[in-house]
Order: structure tokens, then sequence, then C-alpha cells
């Protein structure tokens, strides 16, 4: 099968010069084919490598909900536990009918610190309020802890960033740990994702992209 997925990977990625990444296609057996292109770092030319480390921004909300499954596999929340219930007084002006489950599946009508159909500039959030300062969920509430609720819950689907932030607190509450550590500890060692983690952007780990160009 190695050859197979070779085979894909060299059509996939024929002629693509601009690309800059990796591309890895594996079975559950030990067949694995890889393909790495591109900068890691620009400035001093530090090449990818089929190793190197990736933000991946909004492909943690994954994580985040997979950990509240998990939470509530395991009988400790429902789906149609109250965010209210759980978290009083966390956003001012949330609908006590906001459950669990809007926020996971984006119906929620909550508040968010990043429209994606008003704004187009993610960078404009950071100007005044620096990525690298955010540890924690609760370091991102001064951004839409006070907004006004957007719709009624399950009115409509409307992508929203700060739901997951409110998924962040409510594990954080109702397991008595950090979030990060939560998703260590219970999705990636369980994944034996053996690189994944949380870095803060001034100071990534060894091989992650854009590291050096992080002072």
């Amino acid at each position: 099968m190695y050859r197979v997925y070779q085979n894909i990977i060299e059509k996939a990625t024929m002629d693509q010069n601009d690309f800059h990444g990796v591309v890895t296609i594996a079975d559950l057996g030990n067949d694995r084919a890889e393909y790495a292109n591109g900068l890691a770092e620009r400035v001093f030319e530090v090449p990818i490598n089929t190793d190197t480390r990736f933000g991946i921004a909004s492909g943690t909300k994954g994580f985040t909900a997979i950990r509240i499954l998990q939470l509530i596999e395991e009988g400790r929340i429902q789906l149609d536990t109250k965010v209210n219930d759980i978290i009083p007084g966390v956003f001012k002006n949330i609908s006590d009918r906001v459950t669990i489950k809007h926020v996971l599946m984006h119906t929620s009508g909550m508040p968010d610190y990043f429209n994606e159909e008003e704004m187009d500039d993610f960078s404009v959030l950071w100007k005044d309020f620096p990525m690298y300062n955010v540890l924690s969920p609760k370091d991102l509430l001064p951004l839409f802890s006070d907004g006004q609720m957007r719709f009624e819950p399950g009115e409509k689907f409307e992508y929203n960033n700060g739901g997951f932030i409110a998924l962040g607190l409510i594990i954080e509450k109702i397991t008595g740990q950090a979030l990060d550590h939560n998703i260590h500890n219970n999705v990636f060692k369980r994944a034996e994702m053996k690189s994944a983690g949380f870095d803060r952007l001034d100071a990534l780990s060894h091989n992650s992209a854009g590291r050096l160009c992080q002072r």
C-alpha cells in the first residue's frame, strides 16, 4: 500500500511549488507515505520536514468538542445542560436557554469576539490585545463577555468562536483542571498524539513552523 499512497501524494502535489506543509497518508497498519515542502521559517529559510509542528487555529475546536462529549459520556453533564447553570454570571447577557448542544452546533446566538460575517481581518483583534497573553479561556472574556445575544438559541446556524471559549470554561469548571491539561491527558494521550500541545505564541517548541520569528 505504500506505493499506492506515494502515487496519490505525487499526483496531488505535482507542480505545487507554492505548497507549504505536510501531506501524510497512513492506515491502521504500518503503511505510511509522507511529503513535506516549503519553509517553516522564511527569514532563515528553515525547511519544513515531516515532523514540523503547525498551529491549527480553529482546528482545536474539535479537541474541545471531544472533551465535552467525553464528559457527557461520563454522565457529568448533558447536551441539554444550560451554560448558565455551569458558569453563571460569566456572560452578562446570555440567554438562560442556551445549552451545551446549542454551543456545539453553533446555534447558540451568544456573543462572539470575532464574527466572520462582519469582520474580515482577524489580526485587528490582537492590536491592543496580544495573542501571546492568552494563556487560558478566561483571558479572552474581556473581548466579548458583556456582548448581547445575536439571536434566540436554536433560531439559526452562525459560526461562533466565543462559544468554544464557553465550552472550555465549562470543562475547567466541571473537572477542576485547566483546559490544556484536560486536552493533553484525555485527548492527545488517548490518540497517541505525542507531538501535539499548547504553546505560547512567543515561546514555540522545537521544530514548530514560525518558531524563529517568535521573539
